[in-house]
């Protein structure tokens, strides 16, 4: 902070980020999946965080809206941070390995959500969009090895 700026100009200074959650709801060796009908390709259940809502709540309240689903626990299983999207800026997505109350409850309301399906790791590699693909099958890696993920655009530490 300079000498003649207040704490509050400061802190506008600083740059600001975008957080997102997204769900990754296990049944076995599959991962839940869905389609959306804004977005090319397959994608987890999730979505970014409001305003005065932390990334857990928001990952709850996520997959409540978009899978009916109701999650019982949540454990962070990565970050990752993109600056590479001039549009939206920087965004720190944070990936929870979700339990939830009933995996055969999945219900998708047909407008945000036009698809859901239980993708083995595979299936995932080929029909998530690149770039997410790549970052869920790194979150996934890491859980299976007892240890959490950071990607930094797309590149694993």
């Amino acid at each position: 902070m300079t000498h003649s700026s207040t704490p509050q100009q400061y802190y506008a200074s600083l740059p600001r980020k975008h957080f997102a959650s997204a769900a990754m709801i296990f049944n076995d060796d599959r991962l839940l999946i869905v389609k959306t009908s804004y977005k090319e390709g397959w994608v987890l259940p999730g979505g970014g965080v409001d305003e005065n809502e932390g990334p857990y709540a928001a990952c709850m309240r996520e997959v409540a809206e978009e899978v009916g689903l109701t999650v019982t626990s949540a454990r962070l299983g990565g970050t990752a941070f993109l600056n590479t999207n001039p549009v939206r800026g920087d965004i720190v997505e944070l990936f929870w390995i979700c339990d939830v109350a009933d995996r055969g409850a999945v219900k998708i309301d047909g407008h945000e959500i036009v698809d859901a399906m239980w993708a083995t790791r595979d299936e995932c590699k080929q029909i998530m969009r690149y770039g997410l693909g790549f970052r869920t099958l790194a979150v996934w890696d890491a859980w299976s090895a007892g240890r959490a993920a950071y990607i930094e655009n797309d590149r694993v530490f």
